[in-house]
């Protein structure tokens, strides 16, 4: 079986940026999503410090709040060291 020759997608900086952006939920929060999906989304989030991590996840979340230092609440859901 021969493969078919593909042409590459067009793609600008400003292309590539844009889809990461939207698809990392920083372009607009997301509305349907929980801090674990936002979690799988990036492929993880890794910080040095428990609050740098709810941070960068809250961040894309819409109507996400800081409730206490290292606590992430999202609509009902509590997480973090003093959930």
């Amino acid at each position: 079986m021969t493969a078919k020759p593909t042409t590459p997608a067009g793609l600008t900086w400003s292309d590539v940026t844009a889809r990461r952006m939207a698809r990392h939920a920083l372009a607009e929060p997301a509305t349907d999503l929980g801090p674990a999906d936002i979690a799988g989304v990036l492929c993880g989030a890794h910080a040095q410090v428990l609050t740098a991590a709810e941070l960068s996840i809250g961040r894309r979340i819409a109507g996400a709040v800081m409730e206490a230092p290292a606590t992430l609440t999202v609509g009902t859901v509590t997480v973090g060291a003093h959930a």
